[in-house]
């Protein structure tokens, strides 16, 4: 491996990973475990997060509650789980290309639908991608928010297009697979 292969694995694909990955655990870890965010205003006691993950799905107005309650139900549950787990991946460096490609396919459907709030101005919602957090834009889905994924969707496509670097589980292999020395026997 070339040196500049690894300063670009330390200075580069490293800190990208981090950022992308912790900020995916982050808002995952918000929509599953978050009590403070899940207070029901009316009577005080804490929500399940992941209820008020699925209003907030609800909010966006693309599935009628009414004809699709089990679909949004399922988005609510199974979405911050895919967050989760691409965001530990990327963490840890363990098959980067995968989970940065879970990830940005989350970030285009993401975007999509704060697009499709921002032109609809009957739509009122709250993004609910941080939680409690909103990091760093406010409740309301905002053009903020879209370039907010813009960015992250653009971190995504540099793990996915260079790897995982030189520093983590799956560092740079030779390509084809098993690793084999000069006599063609596994290393």
């Amino acid at each position: 491996m070339s040196v500049w292969r690894w300063v670009e694995s330390i200075v580069v694909l490293v800190p990208v990973r981090l950022v992308l990955g912790g900020a995916f655990v982050v808002a995952a870890w918000m929509k599953l475990f978050d009590r403070v965010w899940q207070v029901n205003p009316v009577t005080g006691f804490h929500r399940d997060p992941t209820f008020a993950f699925a209003e907030s799905i609800a909010a966006y107005k693309i599935l009628d509650p009414a004809r699709h309650e089990h679909a949004i139900a399922m988005a609510a549950y199974m979405l911050p789980w895919g967050e989760l787990v691409g965001g530990v991946l990327l963490v840890i460096g363990l098959w980067t290309r995968s989970a940065a490609l879970l990830i940005g396919t989350l970030l285009v459907m993401f975007t999509a639908a704060n697009l499709s709030v921002i032109f609809r101005p009957d739509v009122s919602a709250s993004c609910a991608c941080f939680g409690s957090l909103e990091w760093p834009c406010g409740g309301s889905v905002t053009w903020c928010q879209v370039v907010r994924n813009v960015v992250l969707l653009t971190m995504a496509g540099y793990v996915l297009w260079r790897g995982g670097g030189a520093v983590g589980f799956d560092r740079d292999r030779p390509r084809g697979g098993a690793c084999l020395d000069d006599a063609g026997k596994g290393a």
